[in-house]
Order: C-alpha cells, then sequence, then structure tokens
C-alpha cells in the first residue's frame, strides 16, 4: 500500500511541476510581449530627447553670459 502511494504521489509531484513550469513559460512570454508593447508605446524615446536638448540649450547659454567689464577707479 505504501508504495502505491508514493508512486501517485510522485507522479501527483511530476505533473504540478509541469504544470508550473508551463504557467513560467506563458508569462514570461506575456511579459515579452507587454515590454515589447511599451517599447513601441514610447515613441522610441524621441519626445524626451527634444526636451532634453532644449533644456542643455537653455543650460548652455545661462552658462554663457558675458561678465561686464571693470573698470579700476
Amino acid at each position: 500500500m505504501k508504495n502505491k502511494d508514493k508512486k501517485g504521489s510522485i507522479t501527483e509531484e511530476l505533473e504540478i511541476l509541469k504544470q508550473r513550469r508551463e504557467e513560467r513559460k506563458t508569462k514570461n512570454q506575456e511579459d515579452k510581449d507587454k515590454k515589447a508593447d511599451k517599447k513601441n508605446d514610447n515613441n522610441n524615446g524621441k519626445a524626451c530627447d527634444a526636451h532634453y536638448e532644449n533644456l542643455m540649450k537653455k543650460k548652455k547659454v545661462a552658462f554663457n553670459v558675458q561678465p561686464e567689464q571693470v573698470t579700476n577707479l
């Protein structure tokens, strides 16, 4: 009796492990698909790049201000 229960439980455990493996595979594939969709939705970051370039231009202008000439009195 004990051997049959042990074999039955081993086969059940193997089936559970197989199901879990398949679930992980499908979940991983779904996650990859979501990442690909998200990447396409972000417009490849072009809007971010334009905003960053504008900030850098403003920063460059702010640092390129020439000081007035100082005269000795």
